[in-house]
């Protein structure tokens, strides 16, 4: 729960490099952990990024939650991505 909110943290002080750090070394990321992840890239416009994150999310076994397709889907929208976010929705 620190970990998590520490992602958020650095995410909306734009410290992105910080968010990727603390949570690569997270042991026990869950659905709250890779929405931090997705939100803080969505929010700074990291479109591709993003978009290999959400596919690490559900190749590592983490089912996406109505919050995570929100967070991707925007982020789809603002970065161009047109053509993957309709291949998600």
């Amino acid at each position: 729960m620190v970990l998590n909110s520490l992602i958020d943290t650095y995410a909306k002080c734009v410290r992105v490099e910080k968010v990727y750090d603390l949570f690569d070394k997270m042991h026990n990321a869950n659905i709250v952990s890779w929405n931090e992840m997705i939100g803080g890239y969505a929010m700074h416009r990291y479109g591709k990024d993003t978009l290999k994150l959400f596919n690490m999310m559900k190749h590592l076994g983490t089912n996406p939650h109505i919050i995570t397709f929100v967070c991707f889907l925007l982020e789809c929208s603002h970065t161009g991505l047109m053509d993957e976010g309709c291949k998600y929705f």
